[in-house]
């Protein structure tokens, strides 16, 4: 399982330097990564259904990452009513 985890996050960090030109995200809206998150969800969809596997592992990743932006800015915006 480990293994696993540091290939997939090895993936969503490769990315992440891909696109670090789009800047951060932290002043993103949430709203917004959310429909991002959906985009991306759909990008996987059609990569899934065309068989571009390739493709499907990368969206995967941009799927994951837009869920950990989500998960930031919920907590950097909403730290005081999560409890801890």
């Amino acid at each position: 399982m480990r293994q696993s985890v540091n290939n997939f996050s090895r993936q969503m960090f490769d990315e992440l330097i891909e696109n670090r030109a789009k800047g951060g995200w932290d002043h993103c809206n949430i709203g917004w990564l959310i429909t991002r998150m959906d985009e991306e969800l759909h990008e996987l969809k059609n990569a899934v259904d065309v068989r571009n596997w390739k493709e499907a592992i990368t969206e995967c990743a941009d799927v994951a990452n837009f869920a950990m932006m989500v998960a930031e800015r919920i907590q950097a915006v909403h730290k005081d009513d999560i409890e801890q």
